[in-house]
């Protein structure tokens, strides 16, 4: 199971997590103490809003999908470019899972 950070906790994490800088998302990382996971995701760039929907709900449904791979007892805040727009959902899919991979969320 994983839910949304509150803005609380975004800024406390962007403070206090572990920066991983891949390619083209960036992701910081902190651990919790319960066994649940927790993130948000920033769609970085200059855009209108349902275009940064769209890619917000695209990797929401990557993560779902994948839920039972992710390690669980951590905050999340993924940040993505809005240049990622251009790709199919099957592309997006294998760079946000390499990506966790990289940085053994998987």
């Amino acid at each position: 199971m994983f839910n949304s950070l509150k803005r609380n906790e975004i800024k406390k994490i962007f403070l206090e997590g572990e920066k991983y800088k891949g390619e083209h998302i960036t992701t910081i990382v902190q651990e919790r103490n319960d066994p649940l996971l927790k993130f948000s995701i920033i769609v970085t760039g200059k855009s209108k809003s349902h275009e940064r929907n769209k890619i917000k709900r695209r990797v929401r449904e990557i993560i779902r999908s994948n839920n039972e791979k992710i390690k669980k007892s951590k905050n999340i805040v993924i940040l993505l470019p809005i240049q990622l727009l251009g790709l199919k959902y099957q592309e997006l899919q294998k760079l946000v899972l390499e990506h966790f991979k990289k940085i053994k969320l998987i």
